[in-house]
């Protein structure tokens, strides 16, 4: 007769990834099993899907068979064969069963010679209980006990080299913060025009391909029609300029669409086979995105995402921040009520914000030069600045004709004879003219060649991580891969359209001296770039 942990571990294995994640949301845990090689394929098992390489996916049962040579899969009787959360509540219980008791028999040898004694130890034991089985209840702090365990769980797994979050599009960010963990909200914030709302959807995208997740996009600002471009151009990784003004070169164009259609039919595959935590993908935009944070909780309900973003989440009105007129007042209101709700629904949440003026001309990471309200700062628990290098910006769309113009020149350099090909029409999409092929080949070779922009994303706020900086190629849609993970301060600094060195020694100049301070040279100005660094023990 197969046993109830071996009935659940052979539905996980052959069931995949979404009875896996049906398995965790019904809170299994490796402290449930009992048994020594049940208890260590489950290890296995979770060590590969939190690991950054393959998170979310399962090991081949070869994989655990090969480890576990002594495991083998159950062959349930029709009698034994019951549903995984049915088997799941009974290991729980089981489990739970064999904790009381154990509580209960400590409590009565202790009684014997100190029954005070007794009753605080039982106290602990029994909340001890509560908090690891969910049982709801009395709310109650973390005892030494609650800490040590904790300690030696987290570090244990740490040594495993698992992640508790969904691992960002870049290791190095993945490394510093774990990944995008439930309860947290990180804001990404930039000047207009900086690429924001691209990071933003290509880490929705990410999520959806490579990490298999429930991802919901939510985006006052924009229409759905060209949201919904864009998440196609990344879903696809085609670049967007040429998707757009239908330029994609005829085998590209064909792999666009053949990418698209595959992920619509596994989708319409899913819904038919009433498979439950399949990923999905729900793009909330224009006047389709509700208008309240109460609104977008209700779809929140009924989607199930594992995580939410937000772009330009300062659109957006809660409860309390509807009848508040003052600007910087309201955005304050929803930053509050947005991480809140993020730990209330143990979902991480990333939104866009703007940068003021002043972030124009600053490094980006005092986190002065966020837009409203510097309680978003004090909110977040990760604040990035994106950065966009002047010299390598990537094409704006009115710009993008005239950079096909200029390949056209340098091709005309290295051969004469393009010379007497007639200028080049956007418009013209004959695919017998010699407009037409000249503009294929020129965006098949632009395609892999264009760089496109530079960005460096800027870590402020960021609670318990040290990474700084790092730059990323950022070419919509396709490439936004890692450049540097260690760039130089002062390369990224001169990205800004002022300096800071000589900005901060005119305010200083009109700013009135003290009176009764001395004016020692040492002392840094706190305010400047450089200050701030200066006060958090960091070098310029």
């Amino acid at each position: 007769m197969a046993s109830v942990e071996d009935l659940i571990l052979t539905k996980i294995l052959e069931g995949r990834e979404p009875v896996m994640a049906q398995a965790l949301s019904r809170g299994l845990k490796e402290e449930f099993f009992k048994s020594g090689m049940a208890r260590s394929v489950f290890s296995q098992i979770m060590v590969h899907w939190t690991s950054p390489s393959a998170y979310g996916t399962l090991p081949s049962i070869q994989q655990v068979l090969q480890r576990h040579p002594g495991f083998s899969l159950a062959t349930p009787t029709q009698e034994e064969d019951a549903e995984l959360i049915a088997l799941i509540d009974f290991l729980k219980m089981s489990a739970m069963s064999n904790d009381v008791i154990g509580v209960a028999d400590m409590f009565k040898a202790l009684a014997i010679e100190d029954p005070v004694n007794a009753l605080a130890v039982t106290k602990k034991h029994i909340l001890d209980v509560e908090s690891r089985y969910a049982m709801g209840g009395a709310v109650s702090g973390m005892s030494l006990h609650d800490i040590a365990n904790m300690a030696h769980s987290h570090y244990a797994s740490a040594q495993e080299g698992s992640i508790y979050g969904i691992p960002w599009p870049w290791k190095c960010l993945t490394e510093d913060t774990l990944g995008k963990r439930g309860g947290d909200f990180v804001v990404f914030y930039g000047r207009m025009k900086s690429m924001k709302t691209w990071i933003l959807l290509y880490c929705a995208a990410v999520d959806f391909l490579n990490h298999n997740k429930r991802v919901l996009v939510w985006s006052k600002e924009m229409s759905k029609e060209k949201l919904g471009l864009r998440m196609a151009s990344l879903l696809s990784r085609v670049d967007y300029q040429l998707f757009k003004k239908g330029l994609l070169p005829p085998k590209v164009h064909q792999r666009c669409f053949e990418v698209l259609d595959a992920l619509t039919e596994s989708a319409l595959h899913v819904e038919e086979s009433l498979e439950s935590r399949t990923r999905d993908l729900m793009l909330l935009a224009g006047i389709d995105a509700p208008k309240t944070l109460e609104g977008l909780k209700s779809v929140v309900t009924n989607f199930e995402p594992d995580v939410i973003y937000l772009d330009s989440f300062y659109h957006m009105d809660t409860a309390r921040s509807q009848n508040i007129t003052t600007r910087w007042h309201r955005v304050a209101t929803v930053a509050e009520d947005v991480k809140a709700y993020a730990e209330d629904v143990k979902l991480p949440i990333i939104a866009v914000h703007q940068a003021n003026r002043a972030g124009e001309k600053t490094f980006g990471n005092t986190l002065a030069d966020l837009a409203d309200a510097d309680v978003i700062a004090r909110e977040a628990d990760l604040v990035i600045r994106v950065l966009k290098d002047p010299e390598s910006s990537p094409l704006e769309e009115d710009d993008y004709e005239e950079e096909f113009r200029r390949i056209e020149r340098n091709r005309k350099l290295v051969d004469p004879r393009l010379a007497r090909l007639p200028r080049i029409k956007l418009g013209n999409n004959d695919p017998m003219s010699d407009n037409f092929q000249l503009m294929t080949r020129l965006a098949s070779q632009s395609r892999e060649g264009r760089v496109g922009g530079k960005l460096a994303l800027v870590l402020g706020g960021n609670r318990e991580g040290v990474l700084e900086a790092f730059t990323i190629n950022a070419t919509p849609s396709y490439n936004f891969d890692l450049i540097d993970d260690h760039p130089s301060r002062e390369d990224i600094k001169k990205w800004t359209k002022i300096d800071d060195t000589q900005d901060d020694l005119k305010a200083s100049k009109r700013k009135a001296k003290p009176k009764g301070k001395s004016q020692d040279s040492n002392i840094v100005d706190a305010t400047s770039w450089e200050g701030a660094l200066a006060k958090n023990g960091m070098k310029a």
